[in-house]
């Protein structure tokens, strides 16, 4: 029976108007290490939160193209809807005729659907609170402050080595929406909560 090796190449994300999460896989041969190309595969995937519980799971057959790469699509408008946000990050994993792809952070779609359903920002509020975060998983901490004009992001690493940084940038508000230019964060006024991404870092700051 031929050995098959299945590795994911990226999980490229978006989030279009029915929000809908597009990602690509790619499939290889063990013996070879050359793309399996023209090849149709039954692809099960499913969008779970920090906590395990299943927020969509679809399986669908798709083809590689002439590299090796599965193009897929998963999700609709109300994919999130009862999803937990208190349990955030979700994840995305990908099976392959039964076999376990792996497990990825899913980084940029929570930011846009957890605005919708975010409450209205005051800027005052930004400024009077402070912000701080930690995230176990990069074994980081960190604090963001907000300025009338400048917002302000300063992490350290817990670990051995210690280290860290501190950017500084001016900020946007749209809608409930803060663009900086080390992340991108929606603010829900019912919980007192930001959610973003800042140098590749899941925050919720409180």
């Amino acid at each position: 029976m031929k050995k098959q090796f299945f590795t994911i190449l990226f999980l490229f994300m978006t989030l279009g108007l029915n929000a809908q999460i597009g990602y690509q896989v790619s499939l290889l041969d063990a013996a070879t290490g050359q793309p399996r190309a023209d090849e149709t595969v039954s692809v099960k995937v499913e969008i779970t939160d920090s906590s395990g519980s299943l927020i969509c799971s679809e399986t669908k057959s798709a083809t590689s193209d002439d590299f090796g790469v599965l193009s897929l699509t998963i999700g609709n408008a109300s994919t999130f809807e009862n999803a937990d946000w208190s349990k955030l990050p979700f994840y995305i994993s990908a099976t392959v005729d039964d076999v376990l792809l792996g497990r990825s952070q899913i980084l940029n779609v929570p930011v846009a659907e957890y605005a919708k359903r975010a409450d209205s920002l005051d800027k005052r509020t930004l400024i009077s609170k402070s912000w701080s975060f930690t995230d176990t998983d990069t074994e980081c901490i960190g604090k963001i402050s907000f300025s009338s004009s400048t917002a302000k992001i300063s992490v350290t690493w817990t670990d051995p080595d210690g280290g860290g940084f501190s950017k500084s940038s001016p900020y946007i508000i749209s809608g409930y929406t803060i663009i900086t230019s080390f992340g991108i964060f929606a603010y829900n006024k019912s919980n007192g909560q930001i959610i973003g991404i800042a140098d590749d870092i899941q925050i919720i700051a409180q």
